[in-house]
């Protein structure tokens, strides 16, 4: 194996490490040298200023002139400082003597008899001294000049050992990068990777592993372009953010490490055409990493790898996981929701499931984004039913369930196929449930020999007929607004007033109770603020749901109203508008009440991250399309920092026939 890292230059290094320090010693002592020659030039001129002004001076100058004048030379030979510039101390530079002279003829021109005598006398050895420091500095140039002349002739010799080594070196480069070539081929046809190379426009590169093609069953390599490539085996939405996410990385602004988890093309399912002529799917998993030169990226060097058989590993395992927690989410049920509410919970969520089938099947509908819309609302209803029950893995699912929905909602133009997904994910709710239906169903029967041996099964409150255990208890409904302000860091309770006559069956009163618990789920998420906010308002920290259910000879009324918030009418016209339900020039011509209004339409939620509970924007139009069903009339009233209340009429009449003939919401 050919060694082309650094120990194969070791010697080049060496050398060039050896110059670099040799060049830094030798700037530092000339910067050395420098900041000297500078300081003596300093000195010099200081001596010149000193003899100036001692030359103009005349008799009867005052003493204290001669004094610092005095100190100043002092100061110049024996170091200090002078005017903000440091002098370092003269040490055998210049003859002691002559210093010393000058200080003397110094001290006694101020008292002098014969002042222009001795000043004369004076000028002469202070000129003396200024050609001594001349000559001083003069020598100190030239071996300046000296040292930097020989620091040049060995930078030469230096710089022609490096040449030497580097020629030596290069005549072997061409043999090498041929052996290099060679594993690089032996390498590319024995990983199990299907490895190549993007180019910045795109292009696929011709150096690919032998494993692509098998990868991708070709028999010949891939060509063209990576996105004409791609497109085959993914939907234009995931197309779209893979230009996206190519766009980053060659991009310089990104950190790679950074950007790495928005890859969507981590797991593709594609379908491989077999030599029968049919179709196997596969999943395959694309990674991406720069190819940097210069700090530039030249390439994207991208992997995919079949991971076919980790992917039905994790569908196992998912599938069993799905299993327990029905089981889990069953038993905990049955402590504390009586039986008759389960089925009841298992029976809604069948028809919702077989209509979700049938609209997906429906050929004659191709608004698909109406599809979407109808298949939201019965997924919304059952995880809310299943929140209420506090069924965890069926709000879970639902919740998955809408999350695809999201994401295929985003393509702007939707095909059948965009659909197809959502029939994956029908299937596993159907899968689920019927998992949930056959533990429910053993429980049911083991319950059943127990009772018959004379031992008691405890299995809720199954108290009273079947029609009152398979209405939503109150302490179901408290539990679950507990729980869901828990999720937000809220404190809420619930008063419930229920003024219905006795008689009714649960199938009329269930548009009441499903828009109850949608009203519900609304308030805590939307309207009910946090403790710090509330008593910052001068509310007490726990909010409050009331909920009426009044019964007339004509109709049943619901009122569901909360002390939070209230409507923030322009939050919603905001949020209208980014939406594009509405135009600005719309919006304006618009009132409080008609804004308020557009709470109601179909995927508007003013929450900018969907959770569990909210930010789909289907629970409130899920109650609206309850409403419609029913001929049922929706009010709508707030006071803002103080309540949002709804009210829904719900003609008696239409609730019984509308539960005679239809068992779903569309």
């Amino acid at each position: 194996m050919i060694n082309l890292g650094a120990s194969k230059y070791k010697g080049l290094l060496i050398t060039i490490s050896f110059f670099l320090v040799f060049f830094i010693l030798v700037a530092l002592f000339n910067i050395y040298l420098g900041k000297s020659l500078n300081q003596e030039n300093e000195r010099l001129n200081k001596i010149i200023e000193v003899h100036s002004q001692i030359a103009a001076a005349e008799p009867g100058t005052p003493e204290s002139f001669w004094q610092v004048r005095s100190n100043e030379l002092k100061t110049l030979f024996d170091g200090g400082d002078i005017a903000g510039i440091s002098y370092t101390p003269v040490n055998k530079q210049i003859d002691r003597s002559t210093y010393t002279s000058i200080q003397t003829g110094l001290n006694n021109l101020g008292t002098s008899s014969d002042f222009y005598t001795d000043k004369n006398r004076l000028n002469g050895q202070l000129s003396s001294l200024e050609n001594q420091w001349a000559s001083v500095i003069e020598s100190k140039e030239k071996r300046f000049q000296i040292l930097q002349y020989a620091s040049i002739v060995l930078a030469i010799l230096y710089f022609l050992g490096i040449v030497f080594q580097m020629v030596r070196n290069f005549d072997n480069i061409d043999s090498e990068i041929e052996v290099v070539k060679n594993e690089t081929e032996n390498i590319l046809s024995t990983v199990n990777e299907g490895l190549f190379l993007i180019t910045p426009d795109h292009e696929i590169g011709a150096q690919q592993s032998q494993a692509l093609k098998g990868i991708f069953g070709m028999k010949e390599d891939i060509e063209g372009n990576f996105f004409d490539f791609l497109n085959k085996y993914v939907s234009e939405n995931s197309l779209e953010i893979a230009k996206d996410f190519l766009g980053l990385l060659f991009g310089k602004r990104v950190k790679e490490k950074l950007i790495d988890d928005l890859n969507p093309l981590k797991r593709v399912q594609v379908n491989l055409e077999r030599r029968d002529g049919s179709f196997e799917t596969h999943y395959i998993s694309f990674d991406f990493k720069r190819v940097l030169e210069d700090k530039d990226v030249q390439y994207i060097l991208g992997s995919a790898t079949d991971v076919t058989q980790e992917v039905l590993l994790e569908l196992e395992l998912e599938e069993t996981r799905t299993q327990s927690e029905a089981q889990i989410d069953l038993f905990l049920s049955v402590l504390h929701v009586p039986p008759a509410q389960l089925k009841l919970f298992v029976n809604d969520t069948n028809v919702g499931l077989n209509h979700i089938n049938a609209i997906l099947k429906d050929n004659d509908n191709k608004d698909y984004k109406d599809k979407i819309s109808q298949i939201g609302r019965v997924i919304h209803k059952i995880k809310g039913d299943a929140a209420l029950l506090n069924l965890h893995s069926f709000e879970v699912k639902a919740h998955e369930f809408e999350e695809v929905m999201a994401e295929i909602n985003q393509n702007p133009s939707l095909k059948g196929e965009d659909l197809l997904p959502l029939a994956i994910q029908l299937k596993n709710m159907i899968g689920h449930k019927d998992s949930f239906l056959a533990i429910f169903d053993k429980f049911d029967s083991s319950k059943a020999e127990l009772d018959k041996a004379g031992l008691k099964v405890s299995a809720g409150d199954s108290s009273g007929d079947s029609e009152a255990a398979a209405s939503p208890a109150g302490s179901a409904i408290q539990q679950m607004v507990k729980r869901i302000a828990d999720e937000y860091g809220k404190h809420a309770g619930v008063i419930e007033y229920d003024n219905t006559q006795s008689g009714h069956s649960p199938e009329d009163l269930k548009p009441i109770e499903d828009s109850k618990i949608q009203l519900i789920r609304n308030a805590v998420a939307h309207g009910i603020e946090r403790p710090e906010q509330r008593i910052k308002s001068g509310k007490s920290a726990m909010g409050t749901i009331y909920i009426s259910t009044t019964e007339t000879n004509e109709a049943i009324e619901l009122v569901v109203k909360d002390d939070g918030a209230g409507i923030d009418v322009q939050a919603i016209k905001q949020k209208a508008i980014d939406l594009h339900i509405i135009t600005e020039s719309q919006a304006s011509d618009l009132d409080d009440k008609q804004i308020a209004g557009l709470i109601f339409n179909t995927n508007f939620s003013t929450k900018d991250d969907a959770d569990l509970n909210a930010g789909r924007g289907v629970g409130l139009n899920l109650v609206k399309e309850i409403a419609k069903q029913h001929n049922a009339k929706i009010g709508l009233v707030w006071k803002p920092e103080s309540y949002t209340a709804f009210k829904l009429v719900f003609p008696k009449e239409n609730l019984i026939e509308a539960n005679n003939n239809e068992d779903d919401i569309s």
